[in-house]
């Protein structure tokens, strides 16, 4: 089983032997889950910044691949 996060989208599987499921989920992780939201958000936006400077860039003659 897999759980998809969110904001990126990820499928995350449940369980891998030998590995404690609540590392498994990045938000388990941090104590401060409002900080872990913001920093979410954050890093989100900065892919998103990241990829609008690609918007219109053609590989060979092909812009389906943008």
């Amino acid at each position: 089983n897999y759980t998809e996060t969110p904001v990126f989208g990820l499928h995350v599987p449940d369980v891998v032997e030998g590995i404690p499921s609540e590392i498994l989920h990045p938000e388990n992780t941090w104590s401060d889950k409002k900080a872990y939201q913001e920093t979410l958000q954050k890093l989100a936006g900065l892919f998103r910044s990241n990829f609008k400077k690609f918007t219109g860039y053609k590989i060979g003659k092909s812009s389906r691949l943008t």
